[in-house]
């Protein structure tokens, strides 16, 4: 550093620059390649049985739209949980006569 504070490049306890180098590149994405076709392999030898399975045994699930915003889903694990959390939407749970939700996410 010189006296003004800033740094001289001819000075001889500068540090030298460093060689520029790349990062080195990604290799190739095999495994996940491999993986996708793997995925798509098994997709197209399921394709009616899982799309039965689906629509008998995946319960849907009931969706209450707040009225002051935000969406609110009873679930077996953990009760109502609601999407979204504008303000006063407890008083709208009470209101409609639905359970508090006890999990809150936040978009």
């Amino acid at each position: 550093l010189t006296k003004t504070g800033t740094s001289s490049p001819s000075a001889p306890h500068a540090t030298p620059p460093l060689p520029s180098s790349s990062p080195p590149p990604n290799p190739p994405s095999r495994v996940s390649s491999d993986f996708n076709l793997t995925i798509n392999q098994n997709n197209q030898n399921e394709g009616p049985e899982i799309d039965e399975a689906y629509e008998t045994k995946v319960p849907l699930l009931e969706i209450i739209e707040l009225p002051r915003g935000g969406v609110s889903v009873e679930t077996q694990a953990v009760g109502h949980v609601q999407f979204g959390i504008p303000p006063e939407t407890i008083k709208d749970s009470m209101r409609l006569g639905i359970a508090v939700p006890s999990v809150y996410i936040v978009p």
